[in-house]
């Protein structure tokens, strides 16, 4: 009744859902390995200037405390700046910890005993992106996610067709050869060959309403693929904007550097 049929294709379903789910942990760890990498880099650079921060800040208050003996300033204006000094010592020990924690992530990520000095600079793509619609499209076509729930609902489609074969008639065919004809008994045959129908009349269960609600497990794959090709848009969309943003904030801050120094 079609059951074998449904049987290979849901399995086949079944590879294709495993394959998407080993892909999509892929991603993941790419993903992780990424963020982990650069962010022990940028750790390091925030450390840094969290180090120099605070030592100038240092220096600062020794010349207020000069200034406050000799009478150039008052003391209100010395404990102002051994407020900032202070604040400056406690960003660089976050920094420093963070910084230890980015260390510490990189290595168990890579499974290594001794620490990992990544040598790749962070960097900043300044090339104009392509149109979102472009992203959309390929995120629409290669996400795993979309593919697993794809293979979901072939299963859940083949499962229909699983439940439907219940209420129809089973087909099969036999046979049977006796190699020992010798030692056989007269009323043994030698061969038989038939074919055998099966159907069952009267059943404990409601087949009607197996396949009803294996049709409303195939209508829930199909709303959810629905509903994750909107979220992968609109995700996609936001990341596509965030990057924009992020480079004209790059660019803006490159010209503010510039005035800072000009100042300095």
């Amino acid at each position: 009744g079609g059951l074998i049929t449904a049987t290979k294709e849901a399995a086949r379903a079944g590879v294709r859902q495993a394959d998407a789910e080993l892909a999509a942990s892929a991603d993941l760890t790419v993903l992780r390995l990424v963020q982990a990498y650069f962010g022990q880099q940028l750790a390091a650079q925030v450390l840094q200037v969290s180090t120099e921060n605070r030592d100038g800040f240092e220096r600062h208050f020794q010349d207020a405390l000069k200034f406050e003996r000799e009478g150039f300033i008052s003391k209100a204006q010395r404990l102002q700046v051994q407020v900032a000094r202070d604040a400056a010592q406690r960003q660089y020990e976050r920094a420093a910890g963070e910084y230890e924690n980015a260390r510490i992530s990189l290595t168990q990520l890579l499974k290594e005993k001794a620490p990992i000095n990544p040598t790749s600079p962070l960097f900043v793509n300044t090339a104009p992106l392509e149109p979102a619609s472009e992203f959309v499209e390929s995120a629409l076509a290669n996400q795993p996610e979309l593919r697993k729930l794809s293979a979901m609902r072939d299963q859940a489609s083949q499962g229909v067709k699983a439940v439907q074969a219940t209420q129809k008639p089973k087909v099969y065919g036999f046979a049977e050869y006796n190699l020992n004809q010798d030692d056989a008994l007269l009323i043994e045959p030698d061969w038989i060959v038939g074919l055998g129908v099966h159907y069952t009349l009267l059943s404990g269960l409601n087949r009607g309403k197996a396949v009803s609600a294996a049709r409303q497990r195939q209508t829930q794959a199909e709303l959810a693929i629905g509903a994750a090709r909107t979220a992968l848009e609109t995700l996609t969309l936001r990341a596509h904007r965030q990057v924009e943003i992020a480079q004209r904030q790059f660019a803006l801050l490159a010209t503010n550097i510039e005035a800072a120094r000009e100042n300095l």
